[in-house]
């Protein structure tokens, strides 16, 4: 369990050092840093509505560990 909660604080301290330029949801969805392909999949993922059901908010960090091949891996 020790090994969880030292990656956990890793990666944390990894992203909090970030300064991401996106400050809602719409800027997220629209930003420039997503992929052509994910831009391209959009009209069926639906990510601004999928991300507000979610309930996420500017004072949300969203941590992406170990991602599979899916949209909802």
């Amino acid at each position: 369990m020790n090994t969880w909660k030292r990656i956990i604080l890793l990666v944390g301290i990894c992203f909090s050092a970030f300064n991401l330029s996106a400050h809602n949801l719409e800027q997220s969805v629209n930003s420039e840093d997503r992929s052509l392909d994910n831009i391209a999949r959009d009209s069926y993922r639906h990510p601004y509505e999928t991300l507000s059901f979610f309930g996420i908010n500017p004072k949300m960090t969203i941590v992406e560990l170990a991602p599979g091949s899916g949209w909802y891996t």
